[in-house]
């Protein structure tokens, strides 16, 4: 009889460290993903803040492209910063969209749903704007039918010096 609470209460210190180990490990990676999540933060607002020092603006991958209508994707507060990094004269056409078109207003633009943008072909390319969820997006679009490219504005700002137009 003693010998099966030893093999018990064994049996219980074991499970408590097993426990343990794993929570510090998935505590190590949650800390490891945060501040990574940080470091790219930050790089991105230094490469935003770098562009506009040196007047770098995002035209480049667009004029290199030949993407001339463009699909501005998420009305949150990024938008209105991709739109001061672009010069929109060159473009024929910047179109607005978000999940929540309905209830939005585009200052004077009409605001695309999403399925709208996925059933048409009006557009060279999306820009979705959402720092935090632009993979989600992308994938949700991809999912919708989207064949045209789909860039977020994140990697727009990152990669703008090898992108700057001469």
């Amino acid at each position: 009889m003693i010998a099966y609470i030893v093999i018990g209460i064994i049996g219980i210190f074991v499970g408590f460290l097993i426990g343990a180990l794993f929570a510090m490990k998935i505590s190590e990676k949650v800390m490891y993903q945060g501040r990574f999540e940080r470091y790219q933060k930050q790089l991105f607002d230094s490469c935003m803040s770098e562009n506009r020092n040196h007047k770098i603006a995002l035209d480049g991958y667009f004029l290199r492209n030949n993407y001339k209508r463009i699909v501005v994707y998420g009305l949150g507060v990024y938008h209105e910063e991709f739109l001061k990094d672009i010069s929109e004269n060159l473009f024929d056409e910047i179109y607005l969209a978000d999940r929540s078109a309905k209830t939005l207003n585009g200052n004077n633009r009409r605001v695309y749903s999403i399925t709208e943008v996925a059933k048409q072909d009006f557009y060279d390319c999306i820009v979705v704007t959402s720092y935090n969820h632009a993979k989600e997006i992308e994938k949700e679009l991809r999912e919708l039918g989207v064949k045209k490219e789909i860039i977020s504005y994140r990697d727009l700002v990152i990669n703008a010096t090898k992108e700057k137009r001469g």
